[in-house]
């Protein structure tokens, strides 16, 4: 099933990081979920200089290596965005599998006026960041490399490219 997808993407060795994203089939989706995710996986994906369709979504996998040293400034649901932007910035290549999109009758643990001003706070503290760092350009938040729109899901497994900021390795040199 999806777990299985995500062990074939990651067996590619193509993948430092993998995302599910539910993009592909958005109509069990709540309208406002569905907006939230839209507007802020395309504000992470210009953040991060490489398209992440559903920067929202839990369902991922990470190679462990890519996450040491990682150093991060939030603690909460801000802290998923956070890991994917210094990810892709520290060039982690970073790949999307579709997945299900299921929603049942549980309550969301989000905040909203709350976890969208932490969410705000991050963007304005990574895009200050990018905007300072020598020897880069700067990347706006809303005009970024490679933006996502709604509608198919990038594939682990299509023929996309890597991160925009994240080459592949050349020959004979490896990540």
């Amino acid at each position: 099933g999806e777990m299985q997808a995500f062990l074939d993407a990651a067996a590619t060795g193509r993948w430092d990081a993998l995302v599910g994203t539910r993009m592909a089939s958005t109509t069990n989706m709540p309208w406002l979920r569905k907006w939230t995710n839209i507007t802020t996986s395309r504000v992470i994906s210009g953040l991060a200089g490489c398209a992440i369709p559903d920067s929202q979504s839990g369902y991922r996998l990470y190679r462990v290596a890519k996450l040491r040293g990682l150093r991060l400034r939030t603690t909460r649901y801000d802290a998923e965005s956070e890991i994917l932007v210094r990810l892709a910035r520290g060039g982690a290549r970073i790949g999307a599998v579709p997945i299900s999109t299921v929603y049942g009758d549980q309550v969301s643990s989000i905040r909203p006026l709350v976890d969208t001003g932490r969410f705000l706070r991050l963007v304005a503290l990574l895009a200050v960041r990018q905007a300072y760092r020598p020897g880069t350009s700067s990347i706006h938040p809303l005009r970024g490399a490679s933006v996502p729109r709604p509608g198919p899901a990038v594939s682990a497994r299509s023929r996309s490219t890597p991160c925009s900021i994240c080459p592949p390795p050349s020959p004979g040199r490896t990540r």
